[in-house]
């Protein structure tokens, strides 16, 4: 990750493929993410930072808080955060993901505002996934509409005639 970080010093903005599910669901295995550099702003909750862990690892995780110039994270599909990290362990800010062809800016708008709503529903986590996961279920079995899921009988009813 030198390579990166001299980059982001230069200005650029950096893009590579995200691996994992820890920050599930506004970042997903194999999105591409889009980091800019820290230079010069600073950090808030709800930001998704690039930092270095130790020489060989490195994470891409929400700023969960800030105490007197620390940094705690926390993965989204996470319920442990994990830090602290000093500013100089910060390597940059993710500014946008690539999802199925499309570019969301996750550091602005609705977008910024749901992470920052997300890092307050951790106790919830768990709940919302489990049922998020069975509504996801429900809603692919029924596309395209089923007769199941029309309201319509699985079998034929009988009818009210009789037949001489």
């Amino acid at each position: 990750m030198p390579i990166v970080s001299e980059a982001l010093e230069r200005g650029a903005h950096v893009r590579f493929t995200a691996t994992g599910s820890s920050m599930r669901p506004f970042i997903r295995d194999g999105d591409t993410v889009e980091i800019e550099s820290l230079h010069g702003l600073p950090v808030r909750v709800g930001d998704i930072l690039l930092v270095r862990g130790s020489e060989s690892h490195y994470v891409i995780h929400r700023v969960r808080s800030v105490k007197q110039g620390w940094i705690y994270l926390l993965g989204d599909a996470h319920q442990q955060g994990e830090g602290p990290y000093a500013r100089e362990q910060l390597i940059g800010r993710v500014r946008s993901v690539q999802h199925n062809g499309k570019t969301l800016y996750l550091d602005r708008g609705w977008r910024r505002l749901a992470g920052v709503l997300w890092m307050a529903l951790v106790p919830l986590r768990p709940w919302i996934f489990r049922w998020g996961s069975r509504l996801k279920q429900l809603i692919r079995r029924c596309r395209p509409r089923k007769p199941e899921c029309a309201g319509a009988p699985d079998r034929p009813r009988p009818t009210a005639h009789k037949e001489l």
